[in-house]
């Protein structure tokens, strides 16, 4: 599973792809209006979405039920991220990271200053990438460092996967 990169073409990017949007609607930058936006840009760039999770709600997507070889762009805080990548560990499709909470540590370090949007737009030109990690007992380090709410919310004991 890689993660999206800024300088970059995800390798044979069909448009095609089945696309998952998963969101936070309790996120930090993540309203109704930045939804939409996002969900528009990636329409525009060929990878609408055929499923939106919002994970407050639904929890993180399982592994199991993800598209094989699709794409799930994440418009979430870093912590919202971190769970939905650990849920999805070993599947073989790509994760988008879009910045969609508070301090976006992950999708900065990626994407540098783009907003959500504008990353989406252009999807179809980046390419895939692989993060060193750091694996704990409370789940997955996509970022160097982590300090503040996301490091100790990263998966709510409320929050449950999704089928």
């Amino acid at each position: 599973m890689g993660t999206s990169g800024a300088d970059a073409v995800f390798p044979g990017m069909e448009k095609s792809r089945e696309t998952w949007l998963v969101v936070n609607a309790a996120s930090g930058s993540n309203d109704e209006a930045a939804v939409k936006a996002v969900v528009a840009a990636l329409s525009g760039a060929g990878f609408a979405p055929q499923r939106i999770i919002d994970i407050a709600s639904q929890g993180a997507p399982r592994k199991a039920n993800l598209p094989r070889g699709g794409l799930l762009a994440v418009f979430a805080g870093d912590g919202t991220v971190s769970s939905v990548v650990s849920a999805a560990q070993g599947w073989d499709g790509d994760v988008l990271v879009l910045p969609g909470g508070t301090a976006n540590l992950l999708a900065r370090a990626l994407h540098r200053e783009a907003d959500g949007a504008a990353i989406a737009a252009r999807a179809a030109s980046l390419r895939s990438t692989r993060r060193d990690c750091i694996h704990t007992s409370r789940g997955i380090g996509l970022i160097e460092v982590l300090a503040g709410p996301g490091a100790t919310c990263a998966a709510p004991s409320s929050w449950t996967a999704s089928s």
